[in-house]
Protein backbone atom coordinates (compact mmCIF):
# COMPACT_ATOMS: atom_id res chain seq x y z
CA UNK A 1 0.00 0.00 0.00
CA UNK A 2 1.67 3.27 -0.90
CA UNK A 3 2.24 5.84 1.52
CA UNK A 4 0.21 8.57 2.69
CA UNK A 5 0.53 12.05 1.26
CA UNK A 6 1.57 13.10 4.82
CA UNK A 7 4.03 9.79 5.46
CA UNK A 8 5.38 10.54 2.03
CA UNK A 9 6.42 14.67 3.09
CA UNK A 10 7.52 13.61 6.26
CA UNK A 11 10.09 10.43 4.36
CA UNK A 12 11.15 13.18 2.02
CA UNK A 13 11.98 15.59 4.74
CA UNK A 14 14.00 12.96 6.40
CA UNK A 15 15.59 12.01 3.39
CA UNK A 16 16.73 15.34 3.39
CA UNK A 17 18.88 15.92 6.38
CA UNK A 18 19.55 12.06 6.11
CA UNK A 19 21.53 12.69 2.50
CA UNK A 20 22.74 16.07 3.52
CA UNK A 21 24.94 14.66 6.84
CA UNK A 22 25.82 11.47 4.22
CA UNK A 23 27.55 14.12 1.59
CA UNK A 24 29.07 16.09 4.23
CA UNK A 25 30.68 13.06 5.86
CA UNK A 26 31.61 12.43 2.07
CA UNK A 27 33.14 15.39 1.67
CA UNK A 28 35.27 16.04 4.80
CA UNK A 29 36.81 12.80 4.25
CA UNK A 30 37.37 13.80 0.31
CA UNK A 31 38.74 16.89 1.54
CA UNK A 32 41.56 15.25 3.96
CA UNK A 33 42.69 12.75 1.79
CA UNK A 34 42.94 15.26 -0.88
CA UNK A 35 45.92 16.56 1.36
CA UNK A 36 46.19 19.83 -0.04
CA UNK A 37 46.30 19.05 -3.81
CA UNK A 38 44.06 20.25 -6.36
CA UNK A 39 44.48 18.57 -9.62
CA UNK A 40 43.02 15.16 -9.74
CA UNK A 41 45.82 13.40 -11.60
CA UNK A 42 48.64 14.38 -8.77
CA UNK A 43 45.76 13.63 -6.36
CA UNK A 44 45.69 9.91 -7.91
CA UNK A 45 49.14 9.68 -8.06
CA UNK A 46 50.00 10.47 -4.67
CA UNK A 47 47.03 9.43 -2.86
CA UNK A 48 45.91 6.32 -4.81
CA UNK A 49 42.79 6.22 -7.01
CA UNK A 50 41.04 3.23 -5.48
CA UNK A 51 41.90 4.55 -1.97
CA UNK A 52 41.35 8.17 -2.70
CA UNK A 53 37.38 7.08 -3.94
CA UNK A 54 36.50 4.90 -1.38
CA UNK A 55 35.09 7.93 0.72
CA UNK A 56 32.69 8.06 -2.61
CA UNK A 57 32.27 4.26 -3.16
CA UNK A 58 31.14 4.08 0.37
CA UNK A 59 28.37 7.01 0.58
CA UNK A 60 27.00 4.55 -2.71
CA UNK A 61 26.08 2.09 0.31
CA UNK A 62 25.14 4.67 3.11
CA UNK A 63 22.43 6.39 0.61
CA UNK A 64 21.10 3.40 0.44
CA UNK A 65 20.69 2.45 3.87
CA UNK A 66 19.69 6.25 4.55
CA UNK A 67 16.42 6.24 2.13
CA UNK A 68 15.53 2.51 3.31
CA UNK A 69 15.75 4.43 7.04
CA UNK A 70 13.58 7.08 5.99
CA UNK A 71 11.11 4.32 4.46
CA UNK A 72 10.91 2.45 7.26
CA UNK A 73 10.14 5.20 9.35
CA UNK A 74 7.33 6.86 7.11
CA UNK A 75 5.74 3.54 6.93
CA UNK A 76 5.80 3.16 10.49
CA UNK A 77 4.23 6.86 10.63
CA UNK A 78 1.60 5.66 8.21
CA UNK A 79 1.09 2.81 10.59
CA UNK A 80 1.67 0.07 8.15
CA UNK A 81 3.30 -3.17 9.33
CA UNK A 82 6.42 -4.52 7.33
CA UNK A 83 5.30 -6.83 4.35
CA UNK A 84 6.90 -8.47 1.05
CA UNK A 85 5.10 -5.67 -0.96
CA UNK A 86 6.30 -2.89 1.38
CA UNK A 87 9.53 -4.38 1.29
CA UNK A 88 9.52 -4.55 -2.60
CA UNK A 89 8.48 -0.70 -2.77
CA UNK A 90 11.35 0.20 -0.21
CA UNK A 91 13.90 -1.61 -2.19
CA UNK A 92 12.73 -0.11 -5.64
CA UNK A 93 13.57 3.02 -4.32
CA UNK A 94 17.10 2.19 -2.75
CA UNK A 95 17.96 1.50 -5.89
CA UNK A 96 16.84 4.31 -7.74
CA UNK A 97 18.69 6.43 -5.54
CA UNK A 98 21.88 4.33 -5.31
CA UNK A 99 21.80 4.15 -9.15
CA UNK A 100 21.98 8.19 -9.24
CA UNK A 101 24.69 8.67 -6.57
CA UNK A 102 26.62 6.05 -8.80
CA UNK A 103 26.21 8.14 -12.28
CA UNK A 104 27.38 11.51 -10.36
CA UNK A 105 30.17 9.39 -8.72
CA UNK A 106 31.78 8.43 -12.68
CA UNK A 107 31.10 12.10 -13.90
CA UNK A 108 33.03 13.05 -10.85
CA UNK A 109 35.90 11.35 -10.95
CA UNK A 110 37.08 12.30 -14.17
CA UNK A 111 36.64 11.86 -18.12
CA UNK A 112 38.36 8.78 -19.82
CA UNK A 113 41.12 10.81 -21.20
CA UNK A 114 42.03 12.03 -17.52
CA UNK A 115 42.12 8.64 -16.13
CA UNK A 116 43.95 6.97 -18.94
CA UNK A 117 47.32 8.18 -16.88
CA UNK A 118 46.12 6.75 -13.24
CA UNK A 119 48.48 4.10 -12.19
CA UNK A 120 47.23 1.04 -9.97
CA UNK A 121 50.22 -0.49 -8.68
CA UNK A 122 53.45 -0.45 -11.10
CA UNK A 123 50.63 -0.70 -13.63
CA UNK A 124 49.39 2.11 -15.97
CA UNK A 125 45.70 1.81 -16.96
CA UNK A 126 43.97 3.20 -19.81
CA UNK A 127 40.89 4.99 -19.34
CA UNK A 128 38.30 2.97 -20.43
CA UNK A 129 39.43 0.11 -18.54
CA UNK A 130 39.50 1.86 -15.42
CA UNK A 131 36.54 3.11 -15.94
CA UNK A 132 34.73 -0.56 -16.89
CA UNK A 133 36.75 -1.55 -13.54
CA UNK A 134 35.26 1.21 -11.54
CA UNK A 135 31.27 0.44 -13.09
CA UNK A 136 31.87 -3.16 -12.48
CA UNK A 137 32.79 -1.98 -8.54
CA UNK A 138 29.57 0.09 -8.41
CA UNK A 139 27.59 -2.42 -9.79
CA UNK A 140 28.71 -4.68 -6.74
CA UNK A 141 28.34 -2.54 -4.35
CA UNK A 142 24.73 -1.52 -5.09
CA UNK A 143 24.25 -5.24 -5.36
CA UNK A 144 25.63 -5.99 -1.88
CA UNK A 145 24.01 -3.01 -0.42
CA UNK A 146 20.48 -4.32 -1.97
CA UNK A 147 20.92 -7.98 -0.61
CA UNK A 148 21.75 -6.63 3.03
CA UNK A 149 19.22 -4.42 2.93
CA UNK A 150 16.69 -7.71 1.81
CA UNK A 151 17.77 -9.56 4.28
CA UNK A 152 17.65 -7.10 7.07
CA UNK A 153 13.96 -6.60 6.32
CA UNK A 154 12.50 -9.91 5.86
CA UNK A 155 13.95 -10.32 9.57
CA UNK A 156 12.35 -7.48 10.56
CA UNK A 157 9.43 -8.38 8.90
CA UNK A 158 9.49 -11.80 10.65
CA UNK A 159 10.08 -10.47 14.20
CA UNK A 160 7.24 -8.22 13.53
CA UNK A 161 5.02 -10.71 12.63
CA UNK A 162 6.05 -13.19 15.44
CA UNK A 163 5.81 -10.15 18.23
CA UNK A 164 2.18 -9.71 17.11
CA UNK A 165 1.08 -13.25 17.23
CA UNK A 166 2.93 -13.92 20.84
CA UNK A 167 1.31 -11.07 21.73
CA UNK A 168 -1.78 -12.83 21.57
CA UNK A 169 -0.88 -16.27 21.95
CA UNK A 170 0.86 -15.59 25.81
CA UNK A 171 -0.09 -17.78 28.54
CA UNK A 172 -1.55 -15.62 31.71
CA UNK A 173 -0.94 -17.55 34.47
CA UNK A 174 -1.00 -15.61 37.64
CA UNK A 175 -0.64 -12.27 35.93
CA UNK A 176 2.87 -13.61 34.38
CA UNK A 177 3.62 -13.95 30.80
CA UNK A 178 6.60 -15.76 29.30
CA UNK A 179 8.40 -14.29 26.01
CA UNK A 180 11.69 -16.21 24.89
CA UNK A 181 14.93 -14.34 24.79
CA UNK A 182 16.16 -14.06 21.21
CA UNK A 183 19.86 -14.69 22.42
CA UNK A 184 20.20 -17.56 24.71
CA UNK A 185 16.57 -18.54 24.21
CA UNK A 186 15.62 -19.10 27.78
CA UNK A 187 11.83 -17.94 29.51
CA UNK A 188 11.62 -14.44 30.25
CA UNK A 189 8.69 -13.77 32.53
CA UNK A 190 6.49 -10.63 32.17
CA UNK A 191 3.87 -9.04 34.32
CA UNK A 192 0.97 -8.30 32.77
CA UNK A 193 0.19 -7.07 29.42
CA UNK A 194 3.05 -4.99 29.36
CA UNK A 195 4.14 -3.79 25.32
CA UNK A 196 6.37 -4.01 23.61
CA UNK A 197 7.54 -6.89 25.40
CA UNK A 198 11.24 -7.43 26.30
CA UNK A 199 13.10 -9.29 23.83
CA UNK A 200 16.72 -9.92 25.87
CA UNK A 201 17.73 -10.87 29.52
CA UNK A 202 19.59 -7.51 30.89
CA UNK A 203 22.57 -9.82 30.84
CA UNK A 204 22.15 -11.61 27.62
CA UNK A 205 21.01 -7.09 26.13
CA UNK A 206 24.55 -6.19 25.96
CA UNK A 207 28.06 -7.15 25.11
CA UNK A 208 31.04 -5.44 24.91
CA UNK A 209 33.28 -4.19 21.94
CA UNK A 210 37.28 -2.73 22.13
CA UNK A 211 37.47 0.97 21.39
CA UNK A 212 39.08 1.47 18.00
CA UNK A 213 41.39 4.33 19.20
CA UNK A 214 41.98 3.41 23.09
CA UNK A 215 41.31 -0.75 22.77
CA UNK A 216 38.80 -0.38 26.21
CA UNK A 217 36.02 -1.78 26.00
CA UNK A 218 32.44 -0.11 24.73
CA UNK A 219 29.35 -1.48 26.09
CA UNK A 220 26.78 -2.21 22.77
CA UNK A 221 23.40 -3.15 22.99
CA UNK A 222 22.39 -5.96 20.17
CA UNK A 223 19.83 -4.33 18.58
CA UNK A 224 22.00 -1.23 17.56
CA UNK A 225 21.99 -0.91 14.04
CA UNK A 226 24.71 0.88 13.61
CA UNK A 227 27.09 0.14 17.38
CA UNK A 228 29.32 3.11 17.57
CA UNK A 229 33.07 1.86 17.39
CA UNK A 230 34.94 4.38 19.95
CA UNK A 231 34.34 6.26 23.10
CA UNK A 232 32.76 9.64 22.26
CA UNK A 233 35.39 11.32 24.68
CA UNK A 234 38.13 9.30 22.04
CA UNK A 235 36.56 10.81 19.08
CA UNK A 236 36.35 14.18 21.00
CA UNK A 237 40.09 13.76 21.22
CA UNK A 238 41.10 12.74 18.42
CA UNK A 239 38.35 15.61 16.62
CA UNK A 240 40.67 17.99 18.45
CA UNK A 241 43.50 16.91 16.14
CA UNK A 242 42.01 19.35 13.79
CA UNK A 243 40.68 22.85 13.74
CA UNK A 244 38.20 24.78 11.63
CA UNK A 245 39.14 27.97 10.06
CA UNK A 246 36.96 30.22 7.22
CA UNK A 247 37.28 29.69 3.48
CA UNK A 248 38.86 32.64 2.43
CA UNK A 249 36.42 32.56 -0.89
CA UNK A 250 33.19 31.18 0.41
CA UNK A 251 33.37 31.46 4.05
CA UNK A 252 32.38 28.57 5.14
CA UNK A 253 34.36 26.12 7.74
CA UNK A 254 37.44 24.79 6.38
CA UNK A 255 39.03 21.55 8.48
CA UNK A 256 43.11 22.32 9.32
CA UNK A 257 45.42 19.40 10.51
CA UNK A 258 46.67 20.60 13.85
CA UNK A 259 50.53 21.51 13.18
CA UNK A 260 50.32 21.00 9.32
CA UNK A 261 52.77 22.40 7.64
CA UNK A 262 50.74 23.92 4.80
CA UNK A 263 47.49 25.26 5.76
CA UNK A 264 44.80 25.13 3.27
CA UNK A 265 43.25 28.73 2.42
CA UNK A 266 40.65 27.22 0.03
CA UNK A 267 38.38 24.35 -0.10
CA UNK A 268 38.66 22.02 -3.30
CA UNK A 269 36.08 23.24 -5.32
CA UNK A 270 36.94 27.05 -4.34
CA UNK A 271 40.26 26.89 -6.06
CA UNK A 272 39.58 24.84 -8.82
CA UNK A 273 36.64 27.78 -9.50
CA UNK A 274 39.30 30.70 -8.67
CA UNK A 275 41.53 29.43 -10.95
CA UNK A 276 39.12 28.38 -13.81
CA UNK A 277 38.02 32.34 -13.73
CA UNK A 278 41.82 33.35 -14.03
CA UNK A 279 41.87 34.42 -10.54
CA UNK A 280 45.15 33.40 -8.50
CA UNK A 281 44.73 32.34 -4.79
CA UNK A 282 47.45 34.35 -3.11
CA UNK A 283 50.38 32.28 -1.17
CA UNK A 284 48.62 29.02 -2.71
CA UNK A 285 49.05 30.13 -6.62
CA UNK A 286 51.16 27.72 -8.48
CA UNK A 287 54.41 28.37 -10.05
CA UNK A 288 54.76 27.89 -13.62
CA UNK A 289 56.09 24.10 -14.36
CA UNK A 290 58.53 23.90 -17.22
CA UNK A 291 59.74 20.66 -18.63
CA UNK A 292 63.33 20.81 -20.21
CA UNK A 293 63.34 18.46 -22.97
CA UNK A 294 67.44 18.42 -23.40
CA UNK A 295 70.37 15.96 -24.58
CA UNK A 296 72.77 14.72 -21.79
CA UNK A 297 75.71 16.79 -23.77
CA UNK A 298 74.16 19.72 -22.79
CA UNK A 299 74.22 19.18 -19.31
CA UNK A 300 75.81 22.07 -17.84
CA UNK A 301 73.62 24.81 -20.41
CA UNK A 302 70.56 23.22 -18.67
CA UNK A 303 71.74 23.65 -15.29
CA UNK A 304 72.24 27.34 -16.03
CA UNK A 305 69.25 27.67 -17.78
CA UNK A 306 67.06 26.04 -14.78
CA UNK A 307 68.40 28.36 -12.02
CA UNK A 308 67.96 31.28 -14.29
CA UNK A 309 64.00 30.27 -14.97
CA UNK A 310 64.17 29.14 -10.84
CA UNK A 311 65.48 33.16 -10.20
CA UNK A 312 63.03 34.48 -12.24
CA UNK A 313 59.60 32.57 -10.99
CA UNK A 314 59.03 29.29 -12.55
CA UNK A 315 59.17 25.43 -11.59
CA UNK A 316 62.03 23.71 -14.19
CA UNK A 317 61.78 20.02 -14.16
CA UNK A 318 65.20 18.47 -14.21
CA UNK A 319 65.29 14.52 -14.39
CA UNK A 320 68.64 14.97 -12.09
CA UNK A 321 66.81 16.50 -9.55
CA UNK A 322 63.45 14.97 -9.66
CA UNK A 323 64.10 11.43 -10.21
CA UNK A 324 64.92 9.38 -6.90
CA UNK A 325 66.55 5.84 -6.64
CA UNK A 326 64.05 3.28 -7.75
CA UNK A 327 61.86 5.78 -9.58
CA UNK A 328 60.65 4.39 -13.43
CA UNK A 329 61.81 6.81 -14.71
CA UNK A 330 60.12 6.81 -18.24
CA UNK A 331 56.59 7.13 -16.39
CA UNK A 332 58.07 9.79 -14.80
CA UNK A 333 59.58 11.25 -17.15
CA UNK A 334 56.09 11.10 -19.73
CA UNK A 335 54.08 12.46 -16.20
CA UNK A 336 56.31 15.11 -16.11
CA UNK A 337 55.48 16.47 -19.26
CA UNK A 338 51.90 15.53 -19.35
CA UNK A 339 51.66 17.95 -16.01
CA UNK A 340 54.13 20.77 -17.45
CA UNK A 341 52.50 24.24 -18.20
CA UNK A 342 55.13 24.60 -20.42
CA UNK A 343 57.41 22.23 -22.92
CA UNK A 344 60.95 23.99 -23.69
CA UNK A 345 63.01 21.71 -26.38
CA UNK A 346 66.93 22.69 -26.17
CA UNK A 347 68.17 22.47 -29.39
CA UNK A 348 71.69 22.10 -30.59
CA UNK A 349 73.63 20.36 -33.24
CA UNK A 350 73.89 17.67 -30.97
CA UNK A 351 71.06 16.90 -29.51
CA UNK A 352 69.38 17.23 -33.18
CA UNK A 353 71.61 14.95 -34.67
CA UNK A 354 71.32 12.14 -31.55
CA UNK A 355 69.51 8.81 -31.17
CA UNK A 356 67.87 7.88 -27.89
CA UNK A 357 65.32 8.55 -25.41
CA UNK A 358 65.39 12.65 -25.97
CA UNK A 359 63.52 11.77 -29.32
CA UNK A 360 60.98 10.11 -27.56
CA UNK A 361 60.64 13.11 -25.12
CA UNK A 362 59.60 15.66 -28.25
CA UNK A 363 57.65 13.30 -29.63
CA UNK A 364 55.73 12.71 -27.03
CA UNK A 365 55.62 16.90 -26.12
CA UNK A 366 54.57 16.84 -29.93
CA UNK A 367 51.47 14.76 -28.97
CA UNK A 368 50.27 16.95 -25.89
CA UNK A 369 50.93 19.74 -27.73
CA UNK A 370 48.16 18.99 -30.15
CA UNK A 371 45.62 18.93 -27.50
CA UNK A 372 46.32 22.27 -26.18
CA UNK A 373 43.79 25.25 -27.52
CA UNK A 374 44.78 27.01 -30.46
CA UNK A 375 47.11 29.60 -29.85
CA UNK A 376 48.41 28.37 -26.61
CA UNK A 377 52.20 29.23 -25.77
CA UNK A 378 52.87 25.24 -24.74
CA UNK A 379 55.85 23.98 -26.73
CA UNK A 380 58.66 25.99 -27.40
CA UNK A 381 61.86 25.59 -29.31
CA UNK A 382 64.93 26.87 -27.91
CA UNK A 383 68.28 26.94 -29.43
CA UNK A 384 71.20 26.78 -27.46
CA UNK A 385 73.57 27.41 -30.35
CA UNK A 386 73.28 27.98 -33.98
CA UNK A 387 71.74 24.94 -35.56
CA UNK A 388 69.21 23.41 -37.71
CA UNK A 389 65.52 23.24 -36.45
CA UNK A 390 63.65 19.72 -36.80
CA UNK A 391 61.31 19.42 -39.63
CA UNK A 392 58.38 18.71 -37.07
CA UNK A 393 59.15 21.77 -34.70
CA UNK A 394 59.12 24.02 -37.64
CA UNK A 395 55.41 25.05 -36.79
CA UNK A 396 57.09 26.82 -33.81
CA UNK A 397 58.88 30.06 -33.50
CA UNK A 398 61.76 29.26 -31.93
CA UNK A 399 63.96 31.51 -29.64
CA UNK A 400 68.00 31.81 -29.44
CA UNK A 401 69.37 31.53 -25.88
CA UNK A 402 72.81 32.60 -27.01
CA UNK A 403 71.33 35.75 -29.22
CA UNK A 404 71.25 39.37 -27.24
CA UNK A 405 67.78 39.74 -25.15
CA UNK A 406 67.20 35.83 -26.67
CA UNK A 407 66.47 35.00 -22.72
CA UNK A 408 64.53 37.81 -22.65
CA UNK A 409 62.18 37.04 -25.06
CA UNK A 410 61.92 33.68 -23.81
CA UNK A 411 60.47 34.57 -19.91
CA UNK A 412 58.19 37.18 -21.90
CA UNK A 413 56.49 33.91 -23.41
CA UNK A 414 56.62 32.09 -19.99
CA UNK A 415 55.25 35.23 -18.50
CA UNK A 416 51.92 35.08 -21.22
CA UNK A 417 51.47 31.44 -20.45
CA UNK A 418 51.45 31.87 -16.71
CA UNK A 419 49.41 35.07 -17.10
CA UNK A 420 46.52 33.28 -19.30
CA UNK A 421 46.88 30.38 -16.37
CA UNK A 422 46.46 32.36 -13.44
CA UNK A 423 49.85 31.31 -12.05
CA UNK A 424 52.21 32.94 -10.18
CA UNK A 425 53.63 35.98 -12.33
CA UNK A 426 56.86 34.98 -13.80
CA UNK A 427 59.48 38.19 -13.75
CA UNK A 428 61.39 40.04 -16.86
CA UNK A 429 64.78 40.30 -16.27
CA UNK A 430 65.77 43.85 -16.70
Amino acid sequence: MPLSANSRDYCEALWGEGLREVIRRRDAELEMRRQGLINRSDIYARVGFWNYIEPSLDCIAEIGKCRADCLLKAYSHDEQRLSQPVIDEILLEVAANMEAEATTTISHLGSEHELSHVRIGTTQVEGLELLKQLTAKLIEIQQETREKLARTLKIRMYEEQGSAVAQDSLPQQKGLAIVQCKYCGGDIAVRGKRSPLPEYHKNCAWYDLPCDICGKAIRIHRDWEHPPTAHKECKDAQRAQYYEKPCEYCGKPLSVRVGAVKVPKFHYACAKTLRQAGRGTGAERERLRVFLCHSSSNKPKILELCERLRASGAAPWLDEEQLLPGHDWQHEISRAVRNSHVVIVCLSCTATNKTGYIQKEIKYALDIADEQPEGAIFLIPLKLEECATPDRLQRWQWVKLFADGGYQRLIMALRERARILGLETIEVPS
